[in-house]
């Protein structure tokens, strides 16, 4: 009987130990998942003055641009199949400017002004925005939700022969993330400041 009691605690000993290991396996992957959707979003404190007017300049991708003081540059080059080069341009409430270059073919989005309501071919319906620099937003509602903002991709102008036809290319384009109607008419005003050299 003694000998059947010590073969219960070591059966129940050892279950423990494998329970454990499983647990703490599991629970380790929920940590690194929770820290993985950290980076992902990340929360950034600006202190800037929004009035005050910054220049971002990127000699990888020929672009100047200005931007509010309380937006906050982000820039990488990542090296792999693709050589990506992106910029971002993000404020505390979580609006953000970005432009991404890759070697990668991109998604494409016409607008032509000329079919308004996007209703031939693959024209899309855009927002035009005629300044000294003329460009079309497309809002993409498969990216935009009313917690996460508004997601525009921006269309530029092909060539001066096709005044009014605009396009995005997602290998090498512009973009904005809106938290506010505020906000779209600022990152509108970035837009309207960006040079490519």
């Amino acid at each position: 009987m003694e000998k059947s009691g010590s073969t219960i605690l070591l059966v129940l000993g050892i279950l423990l130990v494998i329970g454990m290991g499983v647990g703490g396996y599991y629970l380790g992957r929920y940590l690194d998942i929770q820290e993985a959707e950290k980076v992902k979003a990340p929360v950034v404190r600006v202190k800037g003055d929004p009035k005050e007017t910054k220049t971002y300049t990127n000699s990888d991708v020929n672009i100047e641009l200005k931007y509010p003081g309380d937006f906050k540059v982000i820039e990488a080059k990542l090296q792999d199949s693709d050589s990506t080069s992106y910029f971002r341009l993000v404020n505390e409430e979580g609006s953000v400017f970005g432009f991404e270059r890759s070697s990668k073919s991109g998604t494409q989005v016409i607008c032509d002004e000329s079919d308004a309501q996007g209703t031939k071919g693959n024209n899309k319906k855009c927002e035009y925005i005629t300044d000294l620099v003329r460009f079309a937003r497309y809002l993409d509602t498969s990216k935009s939700n009313s917690t996460e903002g508004e997601y525009w991709v921006i269309a530029e102008n092909v060539s001066a022969d096709k005044a009014g036809v605009f396009r995005y290319d997602s290998s090498n384009g512009f973009y904005y993330k809106a938290m506010s109607s505020t906000d779209l008419e600022r990152l509108d005003e970035i837009m309207k400041s960006v040079v490519r050299k």
